[in-house]
C-alpha cells in the first residue's frame, strides 16, 4: 500500500476517534445537570441556613416551632416569609449544562472555596444537605453556580442581592407593632388614656359627645353606633375623651411602628438611656404590660427603642421617632414631653387674632347650637324661652 495513502487513513482515523471522544464528553457534561433541580430536597427539608461573603461577613438563619430567628443575635425573629421564600426559590431551581469544569473556569466565576460572592450552608436534622458558590453575575439574573464536591460550573437565575449578609436585611421589623383592638390602656408622663366602650360606660357618655366634632353636630350626622371604643384622658386634670382624630393617629404609628435594625451592645453605652426622651406604657386586655423606652444619641437625631418585652435593644429611624414624639406632645393629651434630648418640632405659625370667615362662621353656628339647647332647658323647667331673651 503507497505510504501516503497509508499515513492519510491513519490520520483520518485519529479525527474519528477524537471527534467522537469530543462528543461523547458534550453529552455527557451536558446531561450531567441540564433539566435537574439544583437541590436534590425540599425546602421544608431545611433547618438551618447560613449565608457568607468573601469578607468574612455572615449571618445564621435557625427553624424553630414558631418561625426562622437569627441565632448569633439572641435568637431574635427572622422575616421567616422572605427565608421561606429564598428556600423555595432554592429549590425550584432547574440546573443548565455545565459551561465549564477546569479549576482555571472556577476562579474566573469566583465559585472556588476560598473565592465566592456568597456561600450558602443549608443543613436539616440529618445534617448538611448541600453547599452552593455563589459567583459572579451575567447581567441582571443569572449567576455561575457550583456546588461543594463538584466541579461543574452552570448557570442560574438568581439575583445575588437576595442573599444579604446583614442580618439587619434578614430580621422582622414588625416585632413591637401592636394590634389596638388588646390595648387596654397607654401611658407616658403623667398622661394615661384608657380604652372604653362606648355603651357600657355611661360615665363617659357625655364626654363621647364632646368629643364629636363642631361640624357634625351642627349636621347631624355624627356616628353613635354602639360598641365604638372611646379613648378617655385620666389625669391630674378632670377626666375627658379625646378628639378622634388625635388618639386614631397615635394608634396608628403604634401598629405600624417598625425597626430599622438591632443595635450592637456595644453601642448601648453611645446613647443616653437614664434620660429617655420618653417612656411609653401599654397594658394589654389580657393584663400583658409592654414599656417602651425611647432613647437617642445624644446631639444626633439618632435614636433606639428598649422594649421590656426583648433584650435586644432596637434603631428605630429618625423619622418615626419624631413622629412618635410630636403625637405624644400634642396639646391635646395635656402635655407636653420635656426632654433635653427631645427634638425641638416646629408648629406651623398661625394668626390667632384675625379669625378667617371660615371660623367666624364656625363660631356663630355653635353659638347657634347652644341657643337652641338653652332653649330647651328653659322649655323643661316651663318657662318660656322666647319671653326670657326679649328680657
Amino acid at each position: 500500500m503507497n505510504p501516503l495513502i497509508m499515513i492519510l487513513s491513519f490520520f483520518l482515523l485519529g479525527q474519528f476517534v477524537l471527534a467522537s471522544g469530543l462528543g461523547f464528553f458534550a453529552n455527557n457534561l451536558s446531561s450531567h445537570f441540564s433539566g435537574t433541580a439544583l437541590l436534590s430536597f425540599d425546602a421544608a427539608s431545611v433547618t438551618e441556613l447560613t449565608i457568607r461573603d468573601n469578607e468574612g461577613k455572615h449571618v445564621a438563619l435557625v427553624r424553630t416551632a414558631s418561625g426562622w430567628v437569627l441565632s448569633e443575635s439572641g435568637n431574635f425573629p427572622a422575616d421567616s416569609k422572605k427565608v421561606d421564600t429564598l428556600l423555595n426559590k432554592l429549590t425550584e431551581i432547574k440546573g443548565g449544562p455545565f459551561i465549564a469544569t477546569s479549576d482555571g473556569a472556577a476562579k474566573r466565576f469566583r465559585v472556588t472555596d476560598n473565592d465566592f460572592e456568597r456561600k450558602l450552608s443549608l443543613e436539616g436534622s440529618v445534617g448538611s444537605l448541600a453547599t452552593l458558590y455563589l459567583g459572579t453575575s451575567l447581567g441582571t439574573q443569572k449567576i455561575h453556580v457550583r456546588r461543594a464536591g463538584e466541579v461543574g460550573i452552570s448557570q442560574i437565575p438568581f439575583v445575588i442581592w437576595s442573599v444579604s449578609t446583614n442580618s439587619d436585611e434578614w430580621m422582622d421589623g414588625n416585632v413591637l407593632q401592636i394590634n389596638s383592638t388588646d390595648v387596654d390602656t397607654l401611658s407616658w408622663g403623667t398622661i394615661t388614656i384608657k380604652k372604653l366602650p362606648s355603651e357600657d360606660d355611661h360615665k363617659f357618655k357625655e364626654q363621647k359627645e364632646m368629643a364629636i366634632s363642631e361640624k357634625d353636630q351642627i349636621s347631624g350626622n355624627e356616628d353613635r353606633s354602639s360598641g365604638a371604643p372611646v379613648w378617655a384622658i385620666f389625669s391630674d386634670e378632670p377626666d375627658h375623651s379625646l378628639p378622634e382624630a388625635i388618639v386614631n393617629k397615635l394608634i396608628g404609628y403604634l401598629e405600624r411602628l417598625r425597626i430599622s435594625g438591632l443595635l450592637s451592645p456595644s453601642a448601648h453605652d453611645e446613647y443616653d438611656h437614664k434620660n429617655p426622651v420618653f417612656t411609653l406604657k401599654i397594658l394589654f386586655k389580657d393584663k400583658e404590660k409592654w414599656i417602651y423606652k425611647l432613647v437617642k444619641r445624644p446631639q444626633e437625631a439618632d435614636y433606639a427603642i428598649i422594649a421590656s418585652n426583648w433584650t435586644q435593644w432596637m434603631r428605630l429611624p429618625a423619622v418615626i421617632a419624631e413622629r412618635l414624639i410630636e403625637v405624644m406632645s400634642d396639646p391635646a393629651f395635656g402635655s407636653v414631653i420635656q426632654n433635653k434630648n427631645a427634638p425641638h418640632v416646629e408648629k406651623a405659625p398661625f394668626k390667632k387674632d384675625v379669625p378667617t370667615v371660615k371660623k367666624r362662621a364656625s363660631q356663630k353656628s355653635a353659638t347657634s347650637v347652644e341657643k337652641i339647647i338653652s332653649q330647651k332647658e328653659r322649655h323643661l323647667k316651663g318657662e318660656n324661652p322666647l319671653k326670657k331673651e326679649n328680657k
